[in-house]
């Protein structure tokens, strides 16, 4: 069978730190693309600058403008959005210590105007942590900022892993200096902390979440988390159907800042366009600067498989649009697939096999189902 030759190269991002709204000269861009690893450090980039705009709000009147559009979005990320609710339905709202309380009562009188009726509840008040110890936690926890970006790694490890502290052993054995970067000894918890940290993971949390709806039958479900709700659901097994969206729309910087004026159109356009490919992808390849050159064939099966389960609304970026849905069995958003992007998948899956079927009749050998001559 002819297969459709197409590529997919998944590169190493390379990020560019550039001011807010700010770029570098067209030399500066030369310099830091033709130069050696050694001098690009030395390429003057303008400094970050916060937007002059987004202030503190003095009140809810402040944030409502903001937080009305939001609430009558119905597609959200991951997920669905808060524009789902209709009027007469009641919800469950899940918070964290770090969300904003003047924004999210700016959400709930927004929806509460729309005729809904709002639960807002924090993670640590359903799991029974109180409110200082989850304060201090949070303190210890927070020692870095997005500029340490591979600290993520460090949460992976500690929230994924079974027995994470083996894994930290094994690391600090073969490579200490990595494993002081990852697991500085500044955010090692005390006995006590450890305990809020095991009653706090996501489990736990979906847990006391679904036992609560299950307390409130009438409520239509819930919106919790900000990302990763496959996992998210499953956690509140085995009522994920209660499972609504992620709640971002928690804190000043996410709600008022002009990001969200991106029209959600083009959004999904792009994020269309950057999915439609991957049902001809036939190879991948996996390159990055350091010398990373890995390749690997994809089946047409597998090819459909990613194509169906790579889609998670505002998430189609490089590091989510993963090849993970490609044994089909964890697809992100396989169940509630846009129909659309399932017709175009299924129309480029008859394309192949009728430019198959064609060429294999040009070529006289038998159709499928038909003994060779």
């Amino acid at each position: 069978m002819k297969r459709v030759h197409s590529w997919a190269s998944i590169v190493g991002l390379s990020l560019l730190a550039v001011g807010c709204g700010g770029s570098t000269s067209e030399p500066a861009r030369t310099a830091a693309t033709s130069a050696p690893a050694a001098d690009a450090a030395k390429v003057a980039y303008k400094e970050p600058r916060f937007p002059s705009y987004l202030k503190p709000p003095a009140s809810i009147d402040e944030v409502l403008p903001y937080v009305r559009p939001l609430a009558r979005a119905k597609s959200g990320l991951q997920g669905a959005g808060l524009g789902i609710l209709e009027k007469g339905d009641a919800v469950l709202i899940v918070t964290t210590i770090e969300s904003e309380t003047m924004i999210v009562d700016a959400v709930k009188k927004a929806l509460e105007e729309r005729g809904v009726t709002v639960d807002v509840k924090r993670d640590f008040e359903l799991v029974g942590v109180p409110q200082k110890a989850a304060e201090d936690y949070r303190k210890v926890r927070r020692t870095y900022t997005s500029e340490q970006g591979y600290m993520e790694a460090a949460n992976w490890v500690e929230g994924n892993f079974p027995e994470p502290e083996k894994a930290k052993d094994w690391l600090r054995q073969r490579n200490p200096a990595l494993a002081d970067k990852l697991f500085p000894r500044e955010r090692e918890l005390s006995a006590a902390q450890k305990a809020i940290y095991e009653t706090m993971r996501g489990e736990n949390v979906g847990k006391a979440i679904r036992e609560y709806l299950e307390k409130h039958p009438t409520y239509r479900g819930a919106f919790w988390g900000k990302g990763g709700s496959t996992t998210l659901r499953r956690f509140m097994h085995p009522a994920e159907k209660k499972f609504l969206g992620t709640f971002l729309v928690d804190n000043r910087w996410d709600v008022m800042s002009r990001q969200g004026t991106y029209p959600g159109d083009l959004w999904q356009l792009a994020e269309d366009q950057s999915m439609e490919p991957l049902v001809h992808v036939d190879r991948l390849e996996v390159t990055d600067p350091e010398g990373t050159h890995l390749t690997s064939d994809i089946s047409e099966q597998s090819a459909l498989n990613w194509s169906r389960g790579v889609a998670a609304t505002s998430s189609c970026t490089p590091d989510v649009m993963t090849t993970r849905p490609m044994s089909g069995r964890s697809p992100l958003r396989n169940a509630s697939f846009n129909s659309r992007m399932r017709s175009r998948v299924a129309l480029s899956m008859c394309d192949m096999r009728c430019s198959s079927s064609q060429s294999a009749r040009r070529s006289g050998a038998p159709k499928r189902g038909e003994e060779p001559a």
